[in-house]
């Protein structure tokens, strides 16, 4: 958990008397997908697959390729021709097959499934593969623990349900939307829809 100077000051800023950052920079790959796709890489060894194969615009194929590669796993990954440049360099350097779809995230996710049943691939497909949410919800066990008792409001952001429904499954006070500091959500929606422009959606 952090609690840096930056975190002080924007408690300050949401007007909360204390907070605290889940900070999953620090995982494998750098992102907090690595917390599924380990899950999936355990399971795949499970099920004694070969390759591991998913669609991904980026951090949930990056981290993957990151994780397969480290076990020992062949990965084909499915990417928008949209997706980052960076992104499709890191999944190169991990040893991933990549396959750049000339379509939209929906053209590329249905490439992708076809693949996965045609050849028997391990899905790593969040949303599909059900293995998955049980990965996310480690980081509200990691919580718990780190924070014991504290009696705290729990606020997640997230691009994917799949998060939400991991963490879901854990025994979370609920809070309701309203107790929320408006500053707070005012800047998340902001940065919700920065992010939906940027995606050209």
């Amino acid at each position: 958990m952090v609690t840096s100077e930056g975190v002080k000051r924007l408690a300050k800023q949401l007007g909360l008397k204390k907070l605290w950052v889940k900070d999953d920079g620090q995982n494998p790959t750098a992102s907090l997908k690595d917390r599924a796709s380990a899950m999936a890489v355990a399971k795949a060894k499970e099920a004694g697959a070969e390759i591991i194969a998913c669609s991904s615009t980026g951090n949930a194929a990056s981290s993957l390729a990151g994780n397969a590669a480290a076990a020992g796993f062949k990965t084909y990954i499915f990417v928008p021709e949209r997706a980052p440049k960076g992104k499709v360099a890191q999944l190169m350097i991990f040893g991933a097959n990549v396959i750049s779809v000339k379509g939209n995230y929906e053209e590329t996710f249905k490439m992708s499934a076809e693949a996965i049943e045609k050849w028997g691939w391990y899905n790593r497909n969040a949303a599909i593969n059900p293995y998955l949410s049980e990965g996310k919800k480690t980081v509200s066990l990691e919580i718990a623990e780190q924070l014991g008792n504290a009696k705290c409001m729990n606020i997640v952001l997230f691009g994917s349900m799949a998060k939400a429904l991991g963490m879901d499954d854990i025994d979370w006070e609920s809070v309701i939307a309203e107790t929320v500091p408006e500053k707070f959500l005012e800047l998340n929606l902001r940065a919700f829809r920065a992010g939906h422009e940027a995606a050209g959606k």
